[in-house]
């Protein structure tokens, strides 16, 4: 919802500028709006930080746990990424790290079985 929000703003900021903008809602949603966008990037990034961080205890069924649980929130980390690319590139590299750690247990553990 926050998203079409924001789609919606940059829309009729390139339609008409000025028009646009003698709108007393406009001028006042605008700071609003990107506010909570801000808001709303650094939770989800939390949330999924949160959520990756799981894959990294040893008991973790790891591809069941994205089946399960990290493919729900997709649509989130596309917010992240569409509006903080910089956070999105820490999620992705927290991910690639627990995925690392998690896989070269799994590999240790069955080597050494």
């Amino acid at each position: 919802a926050l998203d079409a929000q924001i789609l919606f703003l940059k829309q009729g900021q390139q339609r008409e500028p000025r028009r646009f903008y003698k709108y007393a809602s406009v001028q006042e949603l605008g700071p609003l709006i990107d506010k909570l966008k801000t808001k709303a990037c650094a939770r989800s990034r939390e949330y999924l930080v949160d959520k990756m961080g799981h894959l990294r205890k040893l008991q973790t069924n790891v591809e069941l746990f994205r089946e399960k649980h990290l493919t729900k929130f997709a649509s989130l980390y596309e917010f992240v990424d569409k509006h903080s690319p910089r956070a999105a590139l820490e999620l992705r590299e927290f991910y690639v790290e627990s995925m690392a750690r998690a896989l070269h247990t799994l590999f240790r553990s069955y080597y050494t079985a």
